[in-house]
């Protein structure tokens, strides 16, 4: 009986030493609440000029579909541009365009209807929007 708890006591005291010289598993830099700094949006990296703020999309009387978006112009001077507009349902796509010009620092609104149906769209439908200059 001796002899069980001597080689116990001994392969405890073996094993404790060789846990202890063990390094921590994980990863070598662990994520922070923070963000990477360079996981910026390209919108906060871009040079001043036209950028969509905000959109939205709603039903029109007809039961097509509305397309609304706030454009901003973060430059000091006025900026052109075009706004292109992509919507889809699971049928078809239609693109609809307009023709920018915004005051400095300043914000526009814009509207596009598309002959697309609302309810096709809410189920399986997508929506693109993009400025170019």
């Amino acid at each position: 009986m001796r002899r069980r708890g001597l080689l116990i006591a001994a392969f405890g005291t073996l094993g404790a030493g060789c846990l202890e010289g063990r390094s921590p598993s994980g990863p070598r830099n662990p994520p922070t609440a923070e963000a990477p700094p360079d996981a910026g949006s390209a919108a906060d990296t871009a040079a001043p000029g036209l950028r969509i703020v905000d959109r939205d999309f709603s039903e029109r009387d007809d039961g097509s579909l509305r397309i609304d978006a706030t454009i901003e112009n973060t430059a000091a001077e006025r900026r052109t541009g075009t706004l292109v507009v992509t919507a889809t349902t699971p049928e078809e796509e239609a693109t609809e365009t307009r023709d920018l010009d915004v005051d400095p620092e300043t914000e526009i609104e814009v509207t596009i209807g598309f002959d697309l149906s609302y309810e096709s769209f809410i189920n399986g439908g997508s929506l693109s929007l993009d400025v170019e200059s």
